[in-house]
Order: C-alpha cells, then sequence, then structure tokens
C-alpha cells in the first residue's frame, strides 16, 4: 500500500515526467531510468517507457514499446529525476 501511495504522489507532482528506478521481484531486474507515463489506481496498473526506448524508437522511426506492471510484481522504486522538458 506504501507502494501505491508513493506512486499516487509522484504522478500528482510530476506527471508523465517522472523517472525512477525500478526492481522487479521476479530475479530482481532493474530498469533504470523508467518513465511512468500512466497509473491506473483500480487496477493497481502501471504504464511505462524507459529513456532507451524512447531515444531508439525516435531514431528508427518506429512506435515506442510500453512496458505494463502490476504494483505486487515491483520490489522497490526509487525517484532517479524529474526530467525537465
Amino acid at each position: 500500500m506504501e507502494l501505491k501511495a508513493t506512486l499516487k504522489e509522484l504522478m500528482d507532482t510530476a506527471g508523465s515526467k517522472a523517472s525512477v528506478d525500478v526492481v522487479l521481484k521476479n530475479g530482481n531486474i532493474l530498469l533504470r531510468n523508467f518513465h511512468i507515463v500512466e497509473f491506473d489506481e483500480i487496477k493497481s496498473l502501471i504504464k511505462g517507457i524507459t529513456m532507451q526506448e524512447q531515444y531508439t524508437s525516435l531514431k528508427e522511426k518506429r512506435n515506442p514499446v510500453y512496458c505494463f506492471f502490476r504494483i505486487n510484481e515491483i520490489k522497490e522504486i526509487e525517484i532517479a529525476e524529474l526530467v525537465r522538458v
């Protein structure tokens, strides 16, 4: 529940410009500079994209691939930085 509150607060303050590091429970996979695009509180679903994927999709002129995670799949979230546009 604490993770859900942290995500809600982060989305309220930074919106889709929030950049976080995500550690998943299955095998301690680390996603660095993960931008949270949407957060659905009811379904506990996070939609996001890594900075690497953003850059690659622009370079290759293709649609980006988004990641979807449920809150219970996430072990830890560390706020990396606020990206300014």
